[in-house]
C-alpha cells in the first residue's frame, strides 16, 4: 500500500502540528517523509515458539533523519488514515 496525496498532507499536517520545530533528538538533522507505510505484525511466543497473529497488525508511519539514520514512528490509526479495531 502506497498513501496517496491526501492521506500524505494528512500525516504531514498531523506531525507538523504536533512537532512545529522537528528536528532530530539526537543530530539535529532533518527527517525524511516518503509515502510508504509500514505494517507491523503481532507475534506471540508460546513457550520457545514464534507464531505471527495475522488478525493483529500495526500500521506505522516512519521518519528517518538524513544525517544520522534516526526513525521516528506514528501510528496510522491515531492519525485517522485507516480505521479498525
Amino acid at each position: 500500500m502506497k498513501l496517496n496525496d491526501e492521506q500524505f498532507k494528512k500525516i504531514v499536517t498531523f506531525i507538523g502540528t504536533k512537532i512545529p520545530q522537528l528536528r532530530c533528538p539526537l543530530c539535529g538533522g532533518r527527517f525524511n517523509f516518503n509515502k510508504n507505510p509500514i505494517f507491523l505484525p503481532h507475534n506471540e511466543l508460546h513457550g520457545k515458539t514464534l507464531t505471527l497473529n495475522a488478525d493483529a497488525i500495526t500500521a506505522l508511519y516512519a521518519i528517518s533523519c538524513e544525517h544520522c539514520a534516526n526513525t521516528l514512528f506514528f501510528n496510522l490509526k491515531t492519525i485517522g488514515i485507516i480505521s479498525g479495531d
